[in-house]
This record gives C-alpha cells, sequence and structure tokens, in this order.
C-alpha cells in the first residue's frame, strides 16, 4: 500500500518527536495502541524500544497517527515548562477528553456501553441494538448490561457515534440500529477512569483508601498485590486477566490477614497463609473483648464480611461460576470489595488496640 504524504509526514513527525519523549512514556503508547487494535509490529517490543513503538506505528490508521502527533506535539510543550511536576500526563489519553468533549449524560452512556462489553466473555461477543424510540428515547438491548437493556436519549448515542466512539450499522427497515464500542471508545473510557473523580468518585476513593500512607506502611505486601489486581482490572486486556485479577487478590487478603494477626501480637489458629478467614476470625474476637454491645456486633459482622469476600475472591481465582463463566463485572466487584473489607479492618485495628 503507497504511503500518502499526509501519513508520511505524520510519521516523521512523530518519529522526530519521540527522540524527546522519555522512555517510561513508550508503554502508554503501546497501550494506546493496543486500545486501537493495532497488532505488534515486526520484532514486537523486545527489540530497541524507540524502534519497536515506530514499527507499530507504521501499522496504525491515518486518523490514529494524527491523534497521537497531536497529543505529542501537545505533551513537549507542556513538559517544557513543567517537567517532571506532579503526576504526568499520559502521552495521549489526556488528549482524547480534549479532542472529544463530551455531555455527562453521554460519558455515562459511554461507560454503560463499554462495562456491557466487557461483561461478555470474548466467544459471546455481540452488537448492541438501539430500538426505535419510546416516548422520546431509545431501548438499547444487550446481554451484557445488567437486566439485559437500558433506556437512551437517541441524541446521547448520536453524538457518542459522530466522535468514532461507537460504530454503526443501520438495519434496512431503519426500526433497529446495530453498533459495537469502538478501540478509540475504549481508550476515551480508560482515560476518563484514569482522572480522579472524572466519573466514578466512589471507586476512586477506594482506590485512596488502599494508597492511604497508613495502610502502606502496615501492609506493604498486600497493598502492591492489590495495587496489581486493579491495574489489570483496567488493562486493555482486563478479560483475559480475570482469574489472575482473583489470584492477586487472594494474595492480597492473605498477606493483610497474615500481617493484622502478627501486628496485634495474636496467635494464628493455623499455621497455613490461605487460612485467612480463621486468622480474622481471631482477629476480630480479639478486638471484641471489653467492648460494648454495639461495637461487638460491627465486629461480628465485619467477621463475616470478610468470609463472603473471601469466598467470593476464591471463586474469582479458580474460575468457578456454575451458573454462567466469569465476566469484568465479577472481577470489579472482587477488586472492590477486597479494598473496602481490608482497610475497614484496618481501621478497626488501629483504634481499638490503643
Amino acid at each position: 500500500m503507497a504511503t500518502s504524504s499526509n501519513r508520511f509526514a505524520s510519521l516523521v513527525a512523530i518519529g522526530n518527536l519521540l527522540e524527546f519523549t522519555p522512555p517510561r512514556l513508550f508503554q502508554e503508547l503501546h497501550d494506546l495502541l493496543d486500545d486501537f487494535g493495532v497488532p505488534p509490529g515486526p520484532g514486537a517490543r523486545d527489540t530497541n524500544p524507540l524502534d519497536a513503538v515506530l514499527a507499530r506505528l507504521q501499522l496504525a490508521s491515518d486518523e490514529q497517527l494524527s491523534i497521537i502527533k497531536d497529543a505529542l506535539v501537545g505533551r513537549r510543550s507542556s513538559d517544557a515548562s513543567k517537567e517532571d511536576a506532579g503526576r504526568p500526563r499520559t502521552a495521549v489519553g489526556a488528549d482524547l477528553i480534549s479532542r472529544i468533549p463530551l455531555e455527562n449524560e453521554q460519558r455515562e452512556l459511554l461507560a454503560t456501553l463499554v462495562e456491557a462489553s466487557w461483561n461478555l466473555p470474548s466467544d459471546q461477543r455481540q452488537k448492541f441494538q438501539a430500538v426505535a424510540p419510546v416516548n422520546g428515547a431509545d431501548r438499547i438491548e444487550h446481554a451484557g448490561l445488567p437486566v439485559g437493556r437500558t433506556v437512551a436519549y437517541r441524541g446521547d448515542w448520536e453524538a457518542l457515534a459522530a466522535a468514532g466512539l461507537i460504530q454503526t450499522t443501520p438495519r434496512p427497515d431503519g426500526q433497529i440500529v446495530m453498533f459495537d464500542v469502538s478501540p478509540l471508545g475504549f481508550a476515551y473510557y480508560r482515560e476518563l477512569r484514569s482522572q480522579a473523580g472524572a466519573m466514578d468518585e466512589v471507586a476512586a476513593e477506594v482506590v485512596s483508601l488502599i494508597d492511604d500512607d497508613d495502610f502502606v506502611q502496615a501492609h506493604p505486601s498486600a497493598a502492591e498485590r492489590w495495587r496489581a489486581a486493579h491495574q489489570d482490572l483496567w488493562s486493555a486486556d482486563s478479560n483475559g486477566k480475570l482469574t489472575d485479577i482473583g489470584h492477586k487478590c487472594r494474595e492480597a487478603i492473605q498477606m493483610f490477614a497474615d500481617g493484622l494477626i502478627r501486628k496485634l501480637e495474636l496467635t494464628a489458629p493455623k499455621t497455613e497463609l490461605s487460612k485467612d478467614q480463621s486468622r480474622i476470625f481471631e482477629v476480630t474476637r480479639a478486638l471484641a473483648v471489653g467492648r460494648g454491645e454495639a461495637e461487638s456486633a460491627l465486629l461480628t459482622a465485619v467477621a463475616t464480611y470478610w468470609k463472603a469476600a473471601s469466598d467470593l475472591v476464591q471463586r474469582q481465582e479458580h474460575g468457578s461460576q456454575k451458573a454462567a463463566p466469569l465476566i469484568w463485572e465479577d472481577a470489579r466487584r472482587v477488586v472492590f470489595q477486597t479494598a473496602v473489607v481490608m482497610y475497614e479492618l484496618h481501621r478497626l485495628a488501629e483504634r481499638y488496640r490503643r
């Protein structure tokens, strides 16, 4: 295929810009190219990092190259005045948000569509269907939605289509429109989630719990394992890591339970690290000594909560869903509940042992 003059100019400009780009940002470019669906280039990533990125860029579309070039130009001018100050701005993702402004309702709809897509195993993927308006709103149907359908204003999903975040396929009768989330749509959503408070303040707060200095100092290994699970949850290939996410959460709760019982100088009822539930029941029993009725009831409830969360993590790790195969929503729930129950027990132990 002949290379157009505009495409050649973009490739040359990107190559020149990458010479001034810190190597740590090459991975961000690889992640974005993964979201775009661009395959690894010749030689893959085991060659020189710059050569590996340039090889993949050869396979990107003209539009994708334009987005990447503009983002690198913006980053270079920004870094010139504010190098290494605060949290690094992503090489391309942040530029997507500024290039494609959306209303809050449109962002929420995109989130619903992306998470519904992730909720289906790869061999069961299907298109969304937007059925003709009922009382002014379209009914969107998809097996990955919580009840198989949702209602959305037509103008919102048309705005997503116009921005290239979803790809539509009209049917001849005009009554139903079929569509999929595009690679650009997945990339846009991930960048929204990476910006604290951009979409889900509750989820952002949960991350901050495990990043809390007190928690990290008290349970560094558990915090590291949970962060690894959280990173996998939002990676481009998260659906291929569902049991890995369960395994990392399992390691996190085992390390936490063992560290907590040692910190309180209690004797573990069982020596195996896998017996986290026994350790936590011993911890809550010890903390309840001398407490009032309400506080004792709270500690009993937290121990029960831990058991339920631990059972959920084990099921995720081993992929044992009797009714249906594991989906992304299962992994999200495990990561969320693991963080909450560990942090709550950490705070209770810190308070009651004084």
